[in-house]
Order: structure tokens, then sequence, then C-alpha cells
């Protein structure tokens, strides 16, 4: 019986290559891109993942000694989500809320505090 080559390690979906299945598709479909086909769903997930100018301010919050618990949280929570299909736990989006009010916190804190709060999952309906 023939043995199956390794698969490939899945990369994450980027924003260029959604943007170009989006456009490609909408070429295909007179400017028309439906919610329920590849290309949005790629978009979705491109979205979903932290960006490498993110994961640098969380990198650099993090290792910072004069940041404070939420901030280090919210750093945290985005640096997690630097791999596809990680969301935000509600305590992380909570620091991330509190390092985003928080006059004292600096510009890498908040880019990664807002990275954190943009993969929180959608809020249940009632």
């Amino acid at each position: 019986m023939a043995t199956k080559p390794p698969a490939k390690p899945k990369s994450p979906m980027t924003l260029a290559a959604a943007s170009r299945i989006q456009g490609a598709t909408a070429l295909s479909n007179n400017g028309v891109v439906e919610k329920s086909t590849f290309a949005a769903r790629a978009q979705s997930a491109a979205v979903k993942t932290t960006s490498t100018p993110a994961a640098k301010a969380a990198s650099k919050t993090i290792s910072s000694p004069s940041t404070g618990k939420a901030s280090k949280t919210a750093a945290g929570s985005a640096l997690s989500q630097v791999a596809p299909k990680k969301v935000t736990s509600p305590v992380a989006a909570s620091a991330a809320s509190k390092t985003l009010r928080d006059g004292r916190t600096g510009a890498a804190s908040k880019s990664a505090a807002g990275s954190a709060l943009s993969q929180k999952p959608p809020a249940k309906k009632r």
C-alpha cells in the first residue's frame, strides 16, 4: 500500500491573498461577491488573525517592565492569535477594553489591545 506524502502545513490567509481572491471573484461575477462564497470566507479569515505590526507591538508591550497587567493580558491575547482560528476570551477582551480606555497607555499597548478586541467573537443575540 502506498503511503501519502506528508501534508503541507497550513498557512494563515493573508489580507493580500484574500484581496486577490475577492477581486477575481468580483470580476467574474459583475462586481458581486456573495456572502456564501469562498472569497467572503477568505476575507473573513484574513481579518481575524493578528498582523505582523500588531504582533510586534504586542511583543514590545509584553517585554516592557513598566507595562501594566491589563495591557500585558491584551497583548498576550493578540500574540496568541497570530495563528488562525483563535479568538479573544472574555477576560482578555475586558483587559483590552480597559487598556484602551486608560489614558496612560502607550501606542504599542493600544495597538495590541485593539488587535485583541478585533478578534473577539460576536456577542450572542438574546
